[in-house]
């Protein structure tokens, strides 16, 4: 067989180009597209994207009150803003946090966190749109949930 005949393989709803046969669609489009469509993803539709989507909104939700929120609580510490231990304390803060929350989300739903991430995906044809568009409502619905918890949080801290 020729080196550039593939099989586009199915994995978790993607289309995957592999070097192992010939299909006709991935010679026609493998060069440019690896052989994947844009997929509205219907098939998409079950429990497990209800289950991806509370998971990204949680992970979205939980992203912005730690790495946010530790960036507020050290401001109104004592900490002054040109003190090494401030950088350093949110540098800690969002890169752990998010690190973590990418960790423990990557086997749910992928860990995408942010919409910046899911459109990127779906530009390159490895989510369908169903579930692209799922996971950018879900993050914005994370993102004001987790805005909302830090603002009455610090609002309740000023007074």
């Amino acid at each position: 067989k020729q080196w550039y005949q593939r099989r586009a393989v199915i994995t978790a709803g993607v289309k995957e180009p592999t070097e192992m046969g010939g299909d006709a669609e991935a010679k026609v489009n493998g060069a440019r597209t690896g052989g994947r469509r844009f997929s509205f993803g219907m098939d998409d539709l079950n429990g497990r994207l209800i289950q991806n989507f509370f998971a990204e909104l949680l992970g979205t939700m939980f992203l912005i009150i730690f790495c946010v929120g530790s960036a507020n609580s050290t401001a109104l510490t004592a900490l002054g803003e040109n003190s090494p231990a401030y950088y350093l304390s949110i540098s800690l803060a969002f890169g752990l946090g998010i690190g973590g929350i990418v960790h423990i989300l990557s086997s749910t739903s992928g860990g995408h966190v942010n919409p910046a991430v899911s459109l990127a995906l779906f530009l390159d044809r490895r989510v369908s749109l169903l579930v692209a568009l799922a996971y950018i409502v879900a993050q914005f619905a994370g993102g004001f949930a987790g805005a909302g918890n830090i603002f009455f949080d610090f609002a309740l801290c000023l007074k």
